[in-house]
């Protein structure tokens, strides 16, 4: 109801309104692919997916620092040659979904246009060859032959992460083509931290007014 309130209310959106909400280890793809199966069918107008990340408390910090991937000193940087960790991101965010001859009936403004939504996830587990089958699949799933002209990824956690990631991105796209001369990849999380369940949200909220305004924001780094 808090999320209903917050967003849906000041955007003046009535009718049936639908909200997911992210929870920590929930992936974004998932939710995407539910929300839009019930705006198909018309279970809803439009569809909410929120994430939030509350303050950094002291356990995250040592949980990050457990694992390895916490930034002790300088700056979090993504495919530099001294990449020094992640550091934790606080922040929500929210995306409205609906289908697109309604917001264009009612003149609202289109930020980005969902054509397919791909999860390759089980895939991964499956093959156990790292996430590049994965990507494949959900590429498949999407209806997305090519490379794309950009790659939002989860990058600038620890050079391991951020070398694993290229690898994988290298399997998924080997022989795909591309009409750009070369595929730019970014990554938000080293830009406002690692956010847990807005992470994802964040990240397609980038991306799509990246594109939107044909500006890609620096990732340091890179």
């Amino acid at each position: 109801e808090a999320v209903r309130a917050g967003v849906a209310a000041p955007l003046g959106i009535g009718g049936a309104v639908r909200v997911f909400s992210l929870s920590e280890g929930a992936a974004l793809a998932p939710l995407l692919r539910a929300a839009a199966q019930r705006l198909r069918a018309g279970a809803a107008g439009h569809v909410i997916l929120a994430g939030v990340s509350g303050p950094a408390l002291p356990a995250w910090w040592h949980r990050l620092r457990r694992d390895g991937v916490l930034c002790e000193q300088g700056f979090p940087e993504f495919l530099a040659e001294a990449r020094p960790g992640v550091l934790p991101g606080e922040g929500g965010g929210a995306v409205v979904l609906a289908p697109y001859a309604t917001v264009a009936a009612g003149g609202e403004s289109v930020h980005a246009l969902v054509t397919g939504v791909g999860d390759g996830s089980a895939e991964s587990a499956v093959s156990g060859d790292g996430a590049g089958s994965g990507i494949r699949a959900a590429l498949d799933a999407a209806g997305a032959g090519a490379c794309p002209d950009y790659i939002e990824v989860a990058g600038g956690v620890s050079p391991g992460l951020d070398d694993r990631v290229l690898a994988d991105l290298q399997d998924a796209y080997g022989g795909r083509t591309t009409e750009a001369a070369t595929t730019a990849i970014g990554s938000l999380t080293p830009v406002v931290g690692w956010t847990l369940n807005a992470a994802g949200l964040a990240a397609l909220i980038k991306t799509a007014r990246a594109l939107a305004c044909r500006i890609l924001p620096p990732t340091p780094g890179s």
